[in-house]
């Protein structure tokens, strides 16, 4: 009697274990609720591409969700919100811009942000991979004074 309950405690221990690790492997194999998402990208409100002056979102969702969406920056603070309690079919598409302008009317600063998706009905709340990079500074050129060319040709001609 005394060997009987050790035998069938380490069954059980085995048998938990095996389930929680049948568990694990199921989350892993489990779909994103969210999918084609856009590519980084770098955009500022004073370019001259019009293009270029805003932050282009776009995501699907696997299944019908009520959906919040709002940009935080790289500390995680919420900066801008897109869409407040929206409702959205299963595989809807959802295009959305960011102009880096908050709703006090005032540019934010720049630097590396993130749209973050909170989906009602599943409880979840997702932050999109790619980083929106904001660059309000116009690029600059210098030359190294010892320079043998300190002409710049966009035709290559010196």
């Amino acid at each position: 009697m005394a060997r009987v309950f050790p035998t069938v405690f380490v069954i059980l221990l085995l048998a938990a274990t095996a389930a929680a690790f049948a568990l694990t492997e199921r989350a892993k194999l489990e779909l994103s609720p969210i999918y084609g998402t856009q590519p980084g990208q770098v955009f500022s409100p004073n370019s001259k591409v019009p293009r270029l002056t805003v932050a282009h979102l776009h995501f699907r969702v696997r299944h019908a969700e009520r959906v919040d969406v709002w940009i935080e920056n790289s500390k995680g603070t919420r900066v801008d919100s897109l869409l407040v309690n929206r409702r959205v079919r299963a595989k809807q598409e959802l295009s959305l811009v960011w102009d880096a302008f908050t709703a006090a009317g005032v540019v934010v600063p720049d630097g590396v942000y993130h749209a973050v998706v909170k989906l009602t009905n599943s409880h979840r709340t997702i932050k999109l991979p790619s980083d929106i990079t904001l660059d309000t500074k116009p690029p600059t050129i210098t030359v190294h004074p010892k320079t043998k060319y300190p002409i710049i040709s966009p035709s290559g001609e010196m």
